[in-house]
């Protein structure tokens, strides 16, 4: 019975890992992350399924399904490295990616209620990182808010700003979109992974306010994705 369990656990470690592992591929590809995706995928299951054996092998019941252990395992992983670690943002993407994915299709797998725990307990780590990662990188915001301010607008965007009739846009998530879009569009630590984009983690005041000045979002998304570098995240 016992190598039977044992095969099983590491049937289903190796199921979690690839989930994290195609997810940072994407983050190197972006430029995020520099390290072997396949090894430091292996090394955050690890690391979480020593410290909870019994809950990620289903001791007390059904073994979680892989989306649940791997988002348990990255907020494992981010809430034991400093913000200041330079694999912060691709982990934290990472398992933003996989909230999300959860938020949108959860109820089209066949959760337990362990894999709900396991999903709650992550976003609730997320949270609470993502607090700190505003924080430790205000500065992003501040450059945000610095090409949105209207005393600024004309020194900042070398193309000059245009505006726009709101009919163009019937919400600002319409608007946000093609801002982030944008963006992406002229820097590759800007695109997104499975739908996230590293602007998602950021407080959206300052976009909020240029949607309400009428300021068209493909400049100012284009302006913004030259300005900024992901390797100057302010990490060591």
């Amino acid at each position: 019975m016992g190598l039977f369990s044992s095969i099983k656990d590491n049937y289903k470690k190796s199921e979690a890992a690839v989930v994290i592992q195609n997810l940072l591929e994407e983050q190197k590809e972006c430029g995020l992350f520099q390290q072997d995706p396949a090894t430091t995928a292996n090394e955050i299951i690890t690391k979480a399924w020593d410290y909870k054996p019994d809950i990620l092998s289903g001791k007390f019941g059904k073994r979680p399904h892989k989306l649940s252990t791997a988002s348990f395992s990255l907020a494992f992983q981010i809430s034991h490295i400093e913000i200041s670690d330079e694999r912060f943002p691709p982990f934290h993407l990472s398992l933003g990616n996989l909230l999300s994915e959860y938020e949108r299709n959860g109820g089209l797998y066949p959760l337990t209620n362990i894999d709900h725990t396991l999903f709650e307990t992550a976003l609730k780590i997320f949270i609470e990182r993502n607090n700190e990662f505003e924080e430790k990188n205000k500065w992003l915001l501040d450059e945000i808010d610095e090409l949105t301010s209207s005393s600024s607008r004309t020194d900042n965007l070398d193309e000059g700003i245009k505006y726009m009739p709101h009919q163009k846009y019937h919400s600002f998530e319409d608007w946000l979109q093609d801002y982030k879009e944008a963006a992406a569009e002229v820097n590759d630590g800007l695109k997104p992974t499975n739908g996230l984009y590293l602007i998602d983690l950021l407080e959206d005041d300052p976009l909020k306010r240029a949607y309400t000045d009428l300021v068209d979002p493909i400049i100012l998304g284009k302006h913004f994705g030259k300005v900024f570098n992901p390797l100057e995240l302010g990490f060591k």
